[in-house]
């Protein structure tokens, strides 16, 4: 009797799990809504919202005019396919943690914060993430501009921690006291400010970006396919707010979480994404998130939550995302297969090549399945007027356009890599200062949006072979952005009530008297800034009716 019970709920267990394996959604979804048809201000230019489920590609929704949809088009092979992926993407909004870039410069200012409350709720988040660690709070807290034990002033307040691993053979902690860095003992209190919400002025920005990006995109006649994420709450939420809440759930997607430069600090939890369950909580009902992608189940594995790495990223697009996008049979099924054998890989698997890779290689990535193989292998990086080319001969077998919104570190040194070296003088392929203790001047703006090509050949024999190139040079940027410097000129309290959790940030800041009218439901100064014509300009070669 216990055993046919055991069996019992064992295959109900595992019908639950093909379900949600072939459905794809692992967040409690709503039913699919009607188009939401909403009105730019200034132009009176009416745009409808596609409905975004995160679960690929609707048949019934036009496809963009650039797909290849005449017969007498020169096709590839029937046993090749050659697909074009489109990734718009965009840098989050302005965080809670960004602003502390601006912290107090006043030493007896920047001290007169450090109550018990404070106090408190820095230990009670140490302990909750970085068992063993403490604030040395008789040490106190530096300002903006405290020159460190390396000579190099800080670009935030400042913390000193106790319990952090030893790095150095000498010293009393093994640690460089008294300096900022990944080798030393003093931390950003930004880095303290563990998976930052969007300003209540960013999250203005942010609707305000994504219907000027709705412009462009009519402009262009490009369709979206999906719109996602980082793991991160500030990804996500700027998602939500550019692309609307009757957008679906935003998918968050592996591999594309902020890392602070390799060098910079010895704690990030800014750059830690909190669990689902509280993101959530923090969302509070406006706009949903699909975290299933990177939710390991009972009987699945998936993708790892919160990190860092764009060459396995590559990899997951064209693997595991676009088949899903294009609704292939049992694509979505393969996840815990698929993310079992990346976290299997060595990192060569995943790495660009000099020339195309050929049959025989045995540093590709091999997923088994019951009859076939399937190899995924990185060619050579291929020129954007190549790509420009083929799209235009409609040569791809499908164009697919996706929103992915994402981090100013990833960004720079994938899309900016050639404006980076010219400024450092040094060649795009180092590392060109990137993972030093200091930030290269070259940054995204937040909400601009570039625009990142990959090509991915699938030919289908006995077993199935996988190759994807990237387009070379710097990403082109699509659409810009006010910079931090403007947004920060105008910020008042009212435009930081979101940033409380896990502390206030308004003590720690000089803040702008200016808070617009007082009228109920008016605009801030910072708001109203982003309701300018010219807030987020676009490419040149883009014009609008």
């Amino acid at each position: 009797m216990q055993k046919a019970l055991l069996f019992s709920l064992f295959t109900l267990a595992a019908s639950l799990v093909r379900i949600y394996a072939s459905t794809g959604e692992f967040v409690a979804q709503e039913s699919p809504r009607k188009p939401n048809t909403k009105s730019i201000d200034n132009e009176n230019v009416a745009f409808a919202m596609r409905d975004f489920t995160g679960l690929g590609i609707r048949p019934d929704l036009p496809r963009s005019s650039n797909a290849n949809e005449d017969d007498n088009l020169k096709r590839p092979p029937t046993n090749q396919d050659t697909y074009l992926i489109r990734m718009l993407w965009i840098r989050h909004g302005l965080s809670c943690a960004n602003v502390l870039d601006e912290c107090h410069d006043d030493a007896a200012i920047v001290n007169s914060t450090l109550d018990a409350s404070f106090r408190r709720k820095i230990d009670r988040l140490l302990r909750a993430n970085s068992a063993g660690l403490q604030v040395d709070w008789d040490w106190g807290m530096k300002p903006r501009g405290w020159l460190d034990a390396r000579g190099e002033l800080s670009s935030d307040c400042a913390l000193k921690l106790k319990g952090l691993e030893p790095l150095l053979s000498d010293g009393v902690n093994g640690r460089l006291e008294g300096a900022l860095g990944h080798d030393g003992d003093v931390i950003r209190l930004h880095d303290l400010y563990q998976d930052p919400a969007l300003t209540s002025c960013s999250l203005h920005q942010s609707q305000r970006a994504g219907l000027a990006l709705q412009q462009l995109l009519q402009s262009r006649e490009w369709a979206l396919d999906a719109v996602a994420s980082s793991t991160l709450l500030r990804a996500a939420q700027t998602a939500i707010h550019m692309f609307g809440r009757g957008s679906g759930a935003v998918l968050q997607l592996p591999y594309i979480d902020e890392r602070a430069p390799a060098a910079m600090t010895a704690l990030q939890l800014d750059n830690s994404p909190g669990s689902a369950r509280q993101q959530r909580r923090r969302l509070k009902g406006y706009g949903r998130v699909d975290s299933g992608l990177v939710t390991p189940t009972l009987l699945r594995r998936a993708f790892p939550r919160g990190a860092h790495d764009f060459e396995r990223f590559k990899a997951f697009a064209a693997m595991h995302f676009l088949p899903r996008l294009l609704k292939e049979p049992g694509a979505a099924a393969q996840l815990g297969a698929i993310a079992s054998a990346f976290a299997a890989a060595p990192d060569i698997a995943f790495a660009p090549r000099t020339s195309v890779p050929q049959n025989g290689d045995e540093s590709v990535l091999e997923i088994n399945r019951k009859k076939t193989k399937t190899r995924y292998r990185q060619g050579p990086e291929i020129a954007a007027s190549e790509v420009a080319a083929l799209e235009t001969v409609g040569a791809f077998t499908r164009v697919v356009t996706i929103a992915v919104v994402g981090h100013g570190a990833m960004i720079r040194k994938h899309c900016l890599g050639e404006a980076v070296a010219a400024q450092l003088n040094c060649t795009a392929s180092s590392k060109c200062g990137s993972e030093g203790r200091v930030e290269p001047n070259v940054k995204a703006n937040n909400n601009a949006v570039y625009e990142k090509l990959l090509t991915v050949s699938v030919t289908r024999a006995e077993d199935t072979s996988v190759l994807l190139r990237e387009a070379a040079g710097d990403c082109p940027l699509v659409m810009d952005a006010p910079t931090r410097a403007v947004s920060m000129a105008q910020t008042s309290a009212r435009d930081l009530a979101t940033c409380d959790e896990p502390f206030d940030v308004k003590p720690f800041l000089h803040l702008t008297e200016n808070n617009g009218t007082d009228a109920p439901f008016s605009t801030s100064s910072c708001e109203a800034a982003a309701d300018d014509a010219d807030a987020f300009p676009m490419a040149l070669e883009v014009t609008l009716d």
